[in-house]
């Protein structure tokens, strides 16, 4: 748990870093020269992204947010960033490599489904982020060599994810496999000192039957019944070790 919630302070402190960095990188020459104009939309645009950071910031360390919510995070960031890159050049921004940001994350998910999907949205947001205002030229050969790109990455981001979830389900499977052999070595140890001691007491009753016998067969016929009591015990116990020992066993932790 600390180190789930070490990781997300990091995660958000990059993040915040990431669009107060924004607000030196605007005033850079060569992006104020094709940015032009009053920034004051794009200091509104970031500053808000900071307050969404923080506030989703303090929603996931200090509680326990839905699915839903993180497909509403999502679906922000990717706004964000769309909204950064057309507030910043559009097809001349360099704020689209952000977007490989929640691509990546998805693949480090697990998901293969959700890292197509993002990279789809991607494409789509991208679209719309760069659409020229008046006709631009080589735009289509621009927009068209970063779709490839976009189709490329987002093919090996679902190529990790899947690997990534096979590597998962194989280890799990190990330590399900270790966790069972554990308990069958605990198991056989268990039978074979239970079954000594059951052996021993039905070797006592029978040698004390066998010298009873003769002075008191009452008290012979009482250990012979005690030794036939231990043996239908002995029996019960091995059944049951044997039993636990073929079972699955219990599953991998999560």
């Amino acid at each position: 748990m600390g180190r789930d919630r070490n990781r997300d302070v990091l995660f958000f402190a990059e993040y915040v870093g990431l669009l107060l960095f924004a607000l030196v990188w605007v005033n850079m020459d060569y992006v104020r020269s094709r940015v032009g104009g009053d920034l004051g939309l794009f200091y509104v645009v970031d500053l808000s992204g900071v307050a969404y950071v923080i506030a989703r910031a303090l929603a996931v360390i200090y509680g326990r947010p839905s699915p839903f919510w993180e497909k509403i995070w999502l679906t922000m960031d990717l706004l964000l960033i769309s909204a950064i890159v057309r507030l910043t050049g559009g097809i001349h921004s360099e704020a689209a490599l952000i977007y490989f940001w929640p691509l990546a994350t998805a693949s480090i998910a697990r998901s293969s489904v959700r890292t197509g999907v993002v990279g789809v949205a991607i494409a789509g947001l991208y679209a719309g982020a760069t659409w020229p205002v008046e006709p631009l030229d080589a735009y289509w050969q621009m927009f068209g060599v970063r779709m490839f790109v976009l189709a490329l990455v987002t093919a090996l981001a679902c190529a990790y994810a899947v690997s990534e979830a096979r590597r998962v389900d194989e280890l799990a499977r190990l330590r399900q496999q270790v966790v069972l052999a554990d308990l069958r070595t605990r198991i056989s140890h268990e039978m074979y000192e239970g079954a000594q001691r059951q052996l021993q007491a039905i070797a006592a009753d029978l040698e004390k039957a066998e010298e009873t016998m003769g002075s008191d067969p009452e008290r012979a016929r009482e250990r012979i019944r005690s030794a036939r009591g231990t043996a239908k015990e002995a029996a019960a116990d091995i059944a049951d070790a044997l039993k636990r020992m073929r079972s699955p066993g219990p599953g991998p932790e999560s």
